[in-house]
């Protein structure tokens, strides 16, 4: 009966790790997913011919063409406020190092007034 009462303990740790053993693996099994996916996501602006964006378009104003066949575009998530803009900064890095001529250095400098000005307020350029 001694005998008996010291393997107790052991009988009781053996039976917990054959009882748990079947539900771990089949933990294991359920644990795996697998997926297979063709997610492409495009971010577009589209504007008018003054270059004001154009509001309100839903996913049948696109078509996505990939090698030459139409697909389906699953999901479509337009801006959610109407006002939203992204901020933006730009750089002009410039030859002035005498390899342009005076006149090109004037085409620039007019091309880049152009540019400025059709800036939003929001954004900044160095």
């Amino acid at each position: 009966m001694k005998i008996l009462l010291s393997l107790r303990p052991a009988i009781l740790l053996a039976f917990a790790i054959c009882c748990a053993a079947p539900t771990v693996a089949a933990q294991n099994s359920a644990d795996i997913i697998r997926v297979d996916t063709e997610l492409a996501a495009f971010e577009v602006t589209v504007t008018d011919k003054t270059g004001k964006p154009v509001r309100g378009l839903k996913a049948e104003d696109f078509r996505v063409i990939e090698d030459g066949e139409e697909r389906k575009a699953d999901f479509f998530e337009p801006l959610k406020k109407q006002n939203e803009t992204r901020p933006l900064s730009i750089v002009f890095a410039l030859d002035v190092s005498g390899s342009m001529t005076a006149q090109e250095l004037e085409r620039l400098r007019a091309a880049l007034q152009i540019f400025v000005r059709n800036l939003a307020d929001y954004q900044s350029y160095f």
